[in-house]
């Protein structure tokens, strides 16, 4: 809601252009928001991993929309830790956060 829509359009082209987003990201190292950035010549020679970066993002999930997501991460961090420090396997940590999840979700 601006008196001035053309010039917010103008700067909301510009910030989200192939020219703007690839300086942005080669000097600065932000994270585009167009897809063909990461596969750009001039943005891989200056991070080289942008290709793999991509490939993340295509297979990243978003957080459940779940009222408690907040002890559920909890959960899951604290069995995550458990299994990175070796006090228990990976196996062992996993089955003991998804009994715990499911008595959060009252679903065990």
């Amino acid at each position: 809601n601006t008196p001035h829509p053309d010039e917010a359009w103008r700067v909301v082209e510009f910030f989200t252009s192939e020219e703007a987003q690839r300086q942005f990201v080669v000097e600065y190292g932000y994270v585009p928001s167009r897809r063909s950035l990461f596969t750009d010549p001039q943005v891989l020679e200056a991070y080289d991993h942008y290709e793999q970066l991509l490939e993340v993002a295509e297979q990243a999930v978003l957080r459940p929309p779940i009222g408690q997501y907040a002890q559920a991460s909890d959960i899951l961090q604290r069995y995550l830790s458990s299994a990175i420090t070796g006090q228990l396997t990976p196996e062992a940590a996993m089955e003991r956060a998804a009994g715990e999840t499911r008595r959060v979700l009252g679903t065990a």
